[in-house]
């Protein structure tokens, strides 16, 4: 009699354990969750400090500068790995430049709002790029179009890279190419480099595009 009593308890006891609520379960594992949750927290925060926003504002208490770097730019078949590939540069800014591997068709454009730039101030637009020392195939000028924020003044201008970049090869190197006026009413400005010739080209490395102030 008593024998049967214990196995009808202990039965009753596992289908007790067995339709518990998963609740317990997982209050059992809460701070497991809550550590992994933790981690992933932080290791995403971490990626994301690590390269800054491809758009930053610079000033010094005078005025403002803008650099529009190469991720907020359109540049034709950059998400293909077979033409240009992704380059965290952790010197100085954080930021990552596009490197050219090998394209014929070469376009690159961007624009920027002029809201947190100095309304008044004489600013220069200016490509920031470098070579490769093994770069190729930049015989032919390259075309660098700027707009003024009324659209008013659009400005084309051609550069032989290999002959302006040959004594700076794998070092960063200025391109002025367009100046303007910061109007009051905030508006757009827009700027492009292009070259559609069939000569394949490789070993062109884009930082961005600076507006800054002329000296």
């Amino acid at each position: 009699m008593h024998r049967r009593k214990y196995i009808v308890d202990k039965q009753l006891v596992t289908m007790h354990r067995r339709n518990q609520p998963k609740e317990g379960l997982l209050l059992l594992q809460l701070p497991l969750i809550i550590r992994r949750y933790v981690e992933v927290k932080n290791a995403s925060d971490n990626e994301k400090t690590e390269t800054q926003s491809p758009v930053q504002t610079y000033g010094d208490g005078k005025s403002k500068w803008c650099m529009v770097y190469a991720k907020a730019l359109d540049i034709t078949w950059s998400g293909d790995t077979r033409y240009w590939r992704w380059a965290k540069e952790t010197s100085g800014d954080n930021f990552e430049a596009a490197e050219l591997l090998n394209v014929c068709w070469l376009e690159v454009r961007g624009k920027l709002a002029t809201t947190d730039l100095s309304p008044g101030t004489l600013y220069e637009v200016v490509f920031v790029v470098k070579m490769k020392t093994e770069a190729d195939g930049w015989d032919a000028p390259v075309n660098f179009k700027f707009t003024s924020p009324d659209g008013a003044l659009t400005r084309n201008t051609t550069f032989k890279l290999r002959e302006i970049l040959k004594d700076s090869k794998d070092q960063w190197k200025d391109i002025p190419f367009g100046e303007f006026k910061a109007p009051e009413n905030p508006r757009n400005i827009e700027f492009s480099l292009y070259e559609y010739s069939r000569i394949w080209k490789s070993g062109l490395v884009i930082k961005g595009v600076a507006v800054r102030p002329k000296s």
